[in-house]
């Protein structure tokens, strides 16, 4: 279900606000079959449900002058008895009943906010911009900035290396917030075609990807709730382990190095420099 209104603010802005309700039932999970014989088994039932709703509040604003804007936040609530169909097996493995309780789901983002502003200078008589020696330097020319932030995914947090069961409850932990700003400046240049009659463009563009080249969090061990350190190397349990190693010092540096490339975080700043032509 959906209800929602759309309010005209002025002859180039509008507001939007939406309010949603999904609910799904049946869906596939594994189940344990206790009592049969001649021992019991796993298999999976139409035993799982889950909902979800929120609230979506957009704001719209046409090009006006130079600028374009358009923001969108919503507030949602996704919760349900699992996830996916093999979420409840590792629970089921250590003699846990087939617990039916609603938990948040894997995609229960709380917040997300997405915003887009383009900024950009026309040509002709509609040119605003700066002048040099007569010329419109930056006819057709512009930049558009692409802002995704969020609040984070849930996870389940486990007691620690060595030990066994959660800690806390099923997807009770959350990821940090993630904040990713795209970046898009390009300048197109128009051309006859000489004898032809026809025309074309020449379109430079840059990307950036990651503009404030921020270390976004996007998984962790579960142990430790950190994206660099699964807490093997400290974990009391482990340091006999560790110790009968055949060098223990490299072991300890190899096993540094292997936490490094999981990819809990997201990539670096990247810039990218193209040339398009449109005939």
């Amino acid at each position: 279900y959906e209800l929602g209104f759309q309010q005209k603010l002025t002859n180039s802005s509008s507001l939007k606000i939406a309010a949603y309700y999904r609910e799904q039932r049946d869906m596939a999970q594994a189940i344990r079959i206790l009592g049969s014989f001649p021992v019991d088994y796993f298999t999976t039932g139409n035993i799982d449900f889950g909902t979800s709703k929120g609230l979506s509040i957009s704001y719209d604003l046409r090009r006006t002058g130079n600028v374009s804007l358009r923001l969108n936040y919503t507030l949602a609530y996704a919760y349900g008895t699992g996830s996916s169909p093999g979420q409840q097996m590792n629970l089921l493995r250590t003699d846990q009943p087939n617990l039916r309780i609603l938990m948040p789901l894997n995609w229960d983002q709380r917040h997300k906010i997405n915003a887009n502003l383009d900024y950009r200078f026309a040509d002709g008589n509609a040119y605003n911009g700066p002048r040099l020696f007569g010329k419109d330097i930056l006819a057709n020319a512009g930049a558009n900035f692409s802002v995704i932030t969020g609040s984070g995914y849930p996870y389940s947090r486990t007691r620690g290396v060595g030990e066994d069961g959660l800690k806390g409850s099923i997807n009770g932990s959350r990821l940090p917030w993630t904040t990713n700003i795209k970046m898009r400046a390009d300048k197109e240049f128009n051309f006859n075609a000489k004898g032809s009659g026809r025309q074309y463009s020449i379109n430079v563009h840059l990307d950036v990807d990651n503009l404030l080249n921020t270390k976004n969090i996007y998984g962790v061990y579960s142990a430790t709730g950190d994206a660099f350190d699964d807490g093997y190397l400290t974990a009391p349990k482990m340091q006999q382990n560790i110790a009968s190693q055949l060098d223990e010092q490299s072991y300890r540096m190899y096993y540094y190095f292997s936490m490094l490339g999981t990819g809990h975080y997201s990539g670096p700043r990247t810039v990218r420099l193209g040339v398009s032509l449109n005939f």
